[in-house]
């Protein structure tokens, strides 16, 4: 900093001393009950809570991850960080995983399109981190094809669920595979991951080593040495997410298939229910984004008193040259309608708005579009 004309900082190093300290050593029950770090969770149905993550949690996450992809390489690999770092996604890959792997990282203090591109083509980036915000960048804005990507041997997407025909939209113009993987603050990031290998649509991939998985009326419950101490100061949420034999609700629909892949269907408290259907709204987010008039959507279910039910309206952000379209509300639910099952319908209706609110790690705050179609407002988001 002093070189830079800042006299009244100094420099990080000139604070450090020559010596090496020798390391903590926690025993077993200290690394099990000590709190590491705290993140707190997305805040996407509600408050945000703080997450307790323990040495053993830190230490048995970065294991997993190795464990799971056995022939990755740490020593040729160049990762491109622009996720935030006090985000469990961020901290996990590029503060702990990062160093344990020896791969070399480049990080940017936010996610701004060119210099992002610019930056892959620049240092020859090999896997790039990326949330679904940015698949849909990748998917549909023009700067892209003109940047050269093609160091990227893939695009690993985490943080929320990623549709198929978004995905291979991706796919199409950048020539990269996309890779899932599932995981949530509580989890330490991992829950399951997708090996280069498998290019199975629509999968988040198997289950993490040492963890255990049931589907109890489709929710998915989980053990394993990464799951958080539990909610600071929160004993009603831990009641909550922990059964009394030790299971932690995620709070996600999910299925297997006869492979073990995971297949994340949407959160629970999300799904739409119509007349006794189940309607994901990750579903009907995925269509959306085939219009070639859409540049990002949401999905949530609002309350029609004549029918006595909720039913589906979606939010969208028109691209540049759909602004100023006529109708074009009606025209994308008519579209919608030509190619979704008859309970998918958006009956609820299509608004435009300026953009969908979403957090850092870019998971829709779907609480926000509940809030704004419940009372009414006829102010534009």
């Amino acid at each position: 900093m002093e070189e830079d004309g800042h006299e009244q900082y100094k420099s990080i190093w000139s604070l450090a001393g020559k010596e090496e300290l020798e390391p903590r050593r926690l025993s077993q029950q200290e690394a099990n009950q000590r709190t590491a770090f705290m993140c707190y969770s997305s805040g996407t149905t509600g408050k945000a809570k703080g997450v307790e993550t323990t040495h053993y949690n830190l230490t048995s996450a970065v294991m997993q991850q190795v464990a799971q992809e056995p022939d990755f390489d740490g020593e040729a690999a160049r990762w491109l960080a622009i996720l935030p770092l006090y985000h469990m996604y961020g901290a996990m890959f590029f503060i702990f995983l990062a160093p344990f792997c020896h791969a070399t990282t480049f990080i940017l203090p936010r996610f701004e399109p060119e210099l992002w591109l610019k930056s892959i083509q620049k240092y020859r980036i090999t896997d790039a981190h990326i949330v679904p915000p940015i698949a849909v960048f990748l998917a549909k804005h023009p700067l892209v094809d003109k940047y050269d990507v093609s160091s990227v041997t893939t695009w690993g997407c985490g943080a929320a669920p990623l549709g198929n025909d978004l995905v291979d939209l991706v796919e199409k113009r950048t020539k990269v595979p996309v890779r899932g993987g599932y995981g949530m603050t509580e989890t330490t990031c991992g829950i399951s991951s997708t090996t280069q290998d498998n290019s199975k649509r629509g999968t988040v991939g198997k289950l993490l080593p040492n963890m255990s998985a049931k589907l109890v009326n489709g929710e998915l419950f989980v053990k394993g040495p990464n799951i958080m101490k539990g909610y600071l100061r929160n004993p009603v949420a831990n009641a909550e997410t922990f059964t009394a034999d030790g299971w932690m609700r995620t709070g996600d629909i999910c299925r297997f298939d006869e492979d073990g892949d995971i297949f994340v269907v949407d959160r629970v408290k999300e799904l739409i229910k119509f007349k006794g259907f189940q309607v994901p709204p990750a579903d009907l987010e995925d269509v959306l984004l085939r219009h070639t008039d859409i540049a990002d959507a949401a999905v949530i279910g609002v309350y029609d008193p004549e029918q006595g039910t909720e039913v589906p309206r979606a939010y969208v952000v028109l691209s540049v040259s759909a602004n100023g379209k006529i109708n074009v509300e009606k025209e994308i639910a008519a579209w919608v309608a030509e190619r979704v099952a008859s309970h998918k319908k958006l009956r609820g209706g299509v608004q435009v708005v300026n953009a969908i609110p979403k957090n850092p790690s870019g998971k829709i705050l779907r609480r926000i579009l509940r809030d704004h179609a419940n009372s009414k407002s006829n102010v534009k988001l």
